[in-house]
């Protein structure tokens, strides 16, 4: 861990006034989209009156939070989308530096997750404040040398994923367990552990229920409708028809696991084409994220053919430094990541493909990637210098040249 320096306030302040830059006109080009985010929203403002353990309870306290600075909820929706927008690089970049990535690199990557397809243009928000939450325990852990007492910490933020999407419980549950475990010989460390349990068990079934259903299975039906369109192009279906057609396709117990068992090879075509567009866009995203649009936009097809061209550099580079470019031992910092990565796999593989699911592993391959390859690379002054110009002239264009997606509340 690298102690602050100088170098590393001034890159974090340039981050800041790009994130700010980025986003400052940002009411005026993206509409507002109601559905999920709206939902969400709506039991944060109402949160205390009414409390919706069944619809990402920690993402309604954040909005109840923000709620206090905004004066109208379509305020408190750019409001948020900003917020989030800025945070996740800031917090990247402090990650990156807090696992002693060289400050440049740290930058680069932050700024470059910044002004990603990924992160400005996915909808809803929700994954971005997951992101949040994890790269603040990765910082907060950063601290703590007990591990012990880093389980523990881990099983405080799981909680949260948890109680903002249950499929989180996977990292609950290990957590709890290592936590009990490394903690054998300190007992009244458990008694910390003793509200989380509380609180897992009464808001547990709220967390998997939605209006009487299964929470899973209503995501999956909604995503499994991309799969049924793709295998029977023919088929002229509504939506509304769709879901009538859904109990005779996976029964009528509205239960993710029953259904999957009531019709295991439908299941297995619906996680092989989840699998096929995960592949797909997770390798778009890092292309995107090396050769940002708003600058490679207009080398058309040869954007591919340049991205294979970085892939083949940084496999050579991979080869030759082998020493340098290796794992550490197995540590808290990877335990973590593979829970983490188990649980947003659960969304990635099982209920559907969505952008907003392929953030959840983005953020933890773009971490341990970075540290894995670059943690000990070393720059020469110039190649900053060339960086920050190339920077300098491409980012007035940023907010034109990315497509936003809009639509209408």
């Amino acid at each position: 861990m690298k102690s602050l320096q100088l170098i590393d306030v001034f890159y974090f302040t340039v981050l800041s006034v790009l994130s700010f830059l980025l986003t400052k006109e940002i009411a005026s080009t993206y509409d507002l989209i109601a559905g999920d985010e709206s939902s969400y929203l709506r039991y944060g403002t109402d949160l205390f009156t009414v409390i919706r353990f069944d619809w990402g309870f920690a993402y309604n306290l954040w909005y109840k939070f923000l709620s206090l600075f905004a004066d109208s909820n379509i305020e408190l929706y750019y409001f948020n989308y900003k917020t989030l927008i800025m945070l996740v690089p800031l917090l990247l970049f402090i990650c990156l530096k807090r696992y002693g990535m060289h400050s440049f690199i740290a930058f680069v990557i932050a700024y470059l997750y910044l002004v990603s397809k990924l992160h400005i243009t996915t909808w809803p928000f929700v994954s971005d404040f997951c992101i949040v939450i994890m790269l603040t325990y990765f910082i907060v852990k950063s601290f703590i040398e007990d591990e012990g007492w880093t389980y523990i910490v881990l099983v405080f933020f799981s909680l949260l994923l948890y109680l903002t999407r249950p499929e989180y419980v996977f990292a609950l549950m290990p957590a709890s367990f290592f936590a009990v475990y490394k903690n054998i010989n300190h007992k009244i460390r458990w008694l910390l552990l003793i509200p989380v349990f509380l609180l897992f068990v009464y808001a547990g079934a709220e967390t998997r229920d939605f209006n009487g259903f299964d929470r899973g299975f209503f995501a999956f039906a909604q995503h499994y409708f991309v799969t049924y369109t793709i295998w029977n192009p023919d088929v002229k279906l509504g939506i509304y028809d769709y879901f009538e057609m859904v109990p005779e396709i996976f029964g009528k117990s509205f239960s993710l696991w029953e259904s999957m068992l009531f019709n295991p090879l439908e299941i297995a075509r619906h996680i092989a084409t989840c699998t096929g567009f995960y592949f797909l866009n997770i390798i778009k995203a890092f292309e995107d994220l090396l050769l940002p649009h708003f600058i490679f936009r207009y080398f058309g097809k040869a954007k591919h053919l340049l991205f294979l061209l970085l892939l083949v550099l940084m496999f050579l580079y991979i080869k030759r430094n082998k020493s340098k470019c290796r794992m550490s031992t197995l540590s808290t910092f990877h335990i973590s990541i593979l829970f983490f990565f188990i649980s947003a796999a659960v969304s990635n593989f099982v209920i559907g493909y969505n952008p907003h699911y392929i953030q959840l592993h983005f953020i933890l391959l773009l971490l341990l990637g970075t540290l894995t390859l670059f943690r000990n690379l070393h720059l020469n002054n110039i190649y900053i210098y060339i960086y920050i110009i190339c920077v300098d002239h491409s980012f007035s264009s940023v907010s034109k040249a990315i497509h936003i997606p809009t639509g209408r509340l």
